[in-house]
């Protein structure tokens, strides 16, 4: 997975280097992202003030959280359970993931 302020989120085939999907849903700059378990989701954290959930196979949202501030940095706990974002106003987010 990729992301940079001027493209969409792209999720590449690292065997080949070919891009698999491209998420173009306008979601603001990516300021972090963190994959989760086997890759199949993922996490972003953006300038528009929001956390959210990705399905990178259906390359949709699957859940969107919007916190106070730009989102600065996000995290996943190793369960992939408990979603962890900080924003630009020093609040950190502990943010539950339920099937």
């Amino acid at each position: 997975m990729s992301y940079s302020r001027q493209s969409p989120i792209l999720v590449w085939d690292l065997a080949s280097g070919s891009v698999l999907k491209e998420i173009t849903e306008e979601i603001g700059t990516v300021n972090s992202a963190v994959l989760i378990g086997n890759g199949q989701c993922a996490v972003t954290g953006s300038g528009d003030h929001t956390v959210r959930l990705w399905d990178l196979d259906q390359a949709r949202c699957l859940a969107t959280f919007t916190a106070d501030d730009t989102v600065t940095s996000c995290a996943v706990s190793a369960d992939a359970g408990t979603m962890i974002a900080g924003d630009g106003s020093g609040a950190v987010h502990i943010l539950q993931v339920r099937p």
